[in-house]
């Protein structure tokens, strides 16, 4: 059965109505904590399972999997299964234009979170990007969120929130998207309390002003039209909500990891790995509201050497994390003001909602 408060907050990604019919399923076999809900408006149906509710268009669907399921439960669910289940397949035999998410969903599927899955890894804690992020943007707002609703956009795995800002301790209420199925899977693991909706970051299935705090962890440089993403996940912020964001931008041009013997120690990366406009998403969110803190960090030499110690070392060895920062902030306010090819190539903004 799905939480209460997951109904609080969703909308309908065809009509955008807030209201819904449930359908609970009894576990049978596989499938588990299963059943689907229907707008009340449009009749869309969209089923969840482990707990994980997928709001993704008939194009962007797990089609194997969500057929398997309606099948299975065909004669309990109404008759807006039959017609989901129909469109699901008219679009896997005309195919999609949204090539860009696909592959996307299909790297972080398979590539990424399927193989943690396969081999039963748990989620290390790394040192490179936890402790900036817990620096940066929830240390600041640490003892204002307790019992407030947080939404961690493309979350992943949703590790980094697991070890800096775990709802657990802080008593709020944890809502995980990810277009990545087997990402909420693992999510899951680590959030018995959490929500789990499956859905598209450029399209998210929220009501306006639904959410006190988003946070979003290397997610927009995976984007098309990263900036009008932005702009758009700032409307599912109450006033006075926060926003905090830790992403690639367009600072300068990758001098070190475009040489050949650097290319050798680079981690693997889905094939759109775009820049955020950092000019335009800092106009933007100023015209919007308060910038309560900005960092710069990542020069090519700590890019360089994070992937060095990534293949030899591992993340999460403390010592060399506060080594590499030091370099990393020396380089940036020395060389880098000189050379913008050496400056830091990572925004880190928290921000405050008018």
């Amino acid at each position: 059965m799905l939480k209460k408060e997951l109904f609080e907050v969703i909308s309908c990604p065809s009509c955008e109505e807030s209201a819904f019919d449930v359908f609970d399923l009894p576990d049978e076999g596989e499938f588990r904590e299963c059943g689907a809900i229907v707008c009340k408006g449009c009749q869309a149906l969209y089923s969840y399972q482990n707990q994980i509710l997928s709001l993704l268009a008939p194009e962007l669907a797990d089609a194997d999997r969500e057929i398997k399921l309606l099948d299975h439960y065909e004669t309990s669910l109404p008759a807006a299964a039959r017609a989901r289940k129909e469109v699901i397949l008219q679009q896997a035999k005309k195919g999609t234009d949204e090539t860009w998410k696909i592959a996307e969903k299909e790297f972080w599927d398979h590539k990424k979170y399927g193989r943690q899955i396969s081999r039963n890894r748990r989620h290390a804690y790394e040192y490179n990007r936890f402790e900036v992020r817990k620096k940066h943007l929830t240390d600041p707002i640490r003892h204002e969120i307790e019992g407030k609703f947080v939404l961690e956009v493309g979350a992943g795995n949703s590790a980094t929130l697991y070890y800096i800002l775990n709802p657990e301790k802080y008593h709020y209420h944890l809502f995980v998207t990810e277009l990545s199925y087997n990402g909420l899977l693992l999510a899951r693991q680590l959030h018995p309390t959490g929500y789990f909706i499956q859905c598209d970051a450029t399209q998210l299935p929220f009501r306006e002003q639904a959410f006190d705090v988003i946070f979003e962890f290397a997610l927009l440089h995976h984007l098309p039209d990263n900036i009008n993403a932005l702009e758009r996940h700032i409307d599912f912020l109450k006033p006075g909500g926060y926003l905090g964001t830790h992403d690639s931008t367009n600072r300068r041009g990758a001098f070190l990891a475009g040489m050949r013997f650097f290319k050798k120690y680079q981690l693997e990366q889905s094939e759109h790995n775009e820049f955020v406009d950092e000019k335009a998403a800092i106009a933007m969110l100023e015209k919007k509201g308060t910038i309560v803190h900005k960092h710069i960090e990542y020069s090519p030499v700590r890019n360089w050497l994070i992937n060095f110690s990534d293949r030899f070392i591992g993340l999460n060895n403390a010592f060399f994390h506060f080594a590499f920062v030091t370099i990393d902030q020396l380089i940036i306010r020395t060389i880098g003001r000189i050379w913008n090819k050496m400056d830091g190539n990572i925004l880190i903004v928290l921000w405050k909602k008018s």
